[in-house]
């Protein structure tokens, strides 16, 4: 008899357990709904959002957040770098112009060495930003290290969306959102910044 009824707590305890989540899911997959229909209106208002389907949760830890912003760095850096190599190529357009204008046309000659100056404090301007950025980064890169790689911060839930065109044309996509430990939906832009 003590069997049966230990067995038949633990299964209403179960049950109970396993109903609560589903409710949570629920609850969770109607939030995103609204989440990716208001995104979905903002990108193409063509577009209806038909359903949401909780595919997969991730968590981001603090490692995984300094190591976005690390690689955002690193981006920034390659972005200067090519306004950079841009303007060096136009600095040796201007540097040829200045060789060819020397002694033939004065004001020529002093329009293209003001341009050569005035692309040469740009790429100076360049240089320091990115050193900057490089000390930054590799002060990360140490923090890095020693940062806890194990605790949750917030979840990436990743989501299967299907949604109508108007052709009429059902698509399916991929979409991402971020939660708290709370599970309330925020924006990525908040976690890496």
């Amino acid at each position: 008899m003590r069997k049966i009824f230990t067995t038949l707590i633990a299964f209403v305890l179960f049950f109970s357990c396993q109903n609560k989540t589903i409710k949570d899911q629920k609850k969770l997959e109607e939030k995103l709904f609204t989440y990716f229909k208001e995104n979905i209106k903002e990108a193409d208002s063509t577009i209806q959002l038909d359903s949401v389907r909780i595919v997969k949760f991730d968590t981001i830890t603090a490692n995984t957040i300094l190591y976005q912003r690390i690689m955002k760095l690193y981006d920034d850096i390659d972005e200067r770098q090519k306004i950079f190599d841009k303007l060096k190529e136009s600095q040796n357009s201007d540097a040829q112009m200045i060789r060819l204008t020397y002694g033939l046309d004065n004001a020529l000659y002093e329009n293209s060495m003001d341009e050569y100056k005035k692309k040469m404090k740009e790429m100076s301007l360049i240089q320091d930003k990115n050193k900057v950025t490089i000390q930054e980064t590799d002060s990360l890169n140490k923090i890095l290290k020693n940062t806890d790689s194990t605790t949750l911060v917030y979840f990436q839930v990743r989501c299967l969306i299907q949604y109508q065109r108007k052709d009429l044309s059902v698509k399916r996509d991929t979409g991402f959102a971020f939660l708290n430990p709370e599970k309330n939906i925020v924006r990525r832009e908040d976690i890496f910044k």
